[in-house]
């Protein structure tokens, strides 16, 4: 291989260097952003006492924020600890049916 193709060879793979560098860069940008809409979010419903739920069909899972709770009427059972984010239908009972 010559000097000349040997040239042509590093600047292609510098080039490819930089378009990668640049793609991680945009991609850490990304994620920074993000990470502060989400962060924006949970502050707006922590505020506003928003209710939230989130459910995924296919495996059956709800979660619950911890406001929801008393939105909605239901209680925990004892010596049950709300997660912040998660919680199962199976551990409320209604109050107002008077379980």
């Amino acid at each position: 291989m010559d000097r000349k193709s040997q040239i042509g060879n590093l600047q292609a793979r510098i080039d490819n260097l930089t378009r990668e560098n640049h793609f991680l860069h945009e991609l850490e940008q990304t994620s920074e952003q993000l990470r502060q809409s989400d962060e924006r979010a949970r502050f707006i419903i922590d505020v506003a006492c928003t209710g939230t739920w989130k459910w995924n069909v296919q495996p059956g899972e709800t979660i619950f924020n911890e406001n929801w709770v008393p939105m909605t009427g239901y209680i925990r059972l004892a010596n049950e600890c709300l997660s912040r984010y998660r919680c199962g239908m199976k551990y409320m009972t209604n109050k107002k049916q008077g379980k």
